[in-house]
């Protein structure tokens, strides 16, 4: 599970008072329930940062109404549920806080490989348009909300998920001449998430960061 890989590694460096939550995204109840648990065991609620997310390589004409509605469940829906019970939480405490959604890049490009992950980027095309207006409602409350967008990344995580539909031979084909940045480390990411949560971002609203190696201008190979 990598939720426990997370806590066992982020101890192994030291740090303490880590405790891996499970819940589910899709579950507006279970997300109140973690910020509560969050500001029982640690006093308050200053950062959200919500990352769950899923996909698939299926195209359009091949994607199941059951796959779609998955998609969009976790990835759009958990990404709302999740932001209005930090905030509302936030709100409550009356402290302000940091909220930072992960859209993607495949948002904003049509990122190879090309026609199967449709459904993954109208999901994420969703966050981000949430995400821009969420962060005006919610600015009088001190809260910001801004988003970062990251690219094809090699990480544990990345390869668990790419599973699903990829034992296609015409997908695998599709995902062999694949040419874009690849993110070795989730540093590359991570760095950037902790700036949007620190006072560095105290004047940023509605922002999306693309952290993709410049594969949104068109860069290609790996940038590393």
């Amino acid at each position: 599970m990598l939720g426990a890989q997370a806590v066992e590694a982020l101890n192994e460096l030291g740090r303490e008072n880590i405790i891996f939550f499970k819940a589910d995204v899709k579950s507006s109840k279970e997300m109140d329930a973690v910020m509560t648990f969050a500001v029982e065991q640690y006093g308050g609620l200053d950062i959200c940062v919500n990352s769950a997310a899923c996909w698939s390589y299926y195209p359009t004409l091949e994607l199941t109404d059951e796959e779609w509605r998955y998609t969009i469940d976790t990835v759009l829906t958990g990404t709302f549920n999740t932001c209005r019970s930090a905030a509302k939480m936030m709100q409550q405490l009356g402290n302000g806080g940091k909220i930072v959604p992960i859209g993607s890049a495949a948002s904003t490009n049509a990122e190879p490989p090309l026609g199967i992950l449709n459904h993954y980027a109208a999901a994420k095309a969703g966050v981000m348009g949430f995400a821009r207006s969420f962060a005006r409602e919610v600015k009088p409350y001190g809260i910001n909300v801004n988003m970062v967008l990251p690219g094809a990344m090699n990480t544990i995580g990345a390869n668990m998920l790419n599973v699903r539909g990829a034992e296609n031979e015409e997908t695998r084909a599709k995902m062999a001449h694949i040419n874009m940045p690849m993110s070795e480390t989730p540093d590359d990411v991570a760095r950037v998430i902790f700036m949007l949560c620190t006072k560095v971002a105290d004047f940023m609203y509605g922002a999306s960061i693309p952290v993709d190696g410049g594969a949104h201008i068109n860069i290609s190979g790996n940038s590393h």
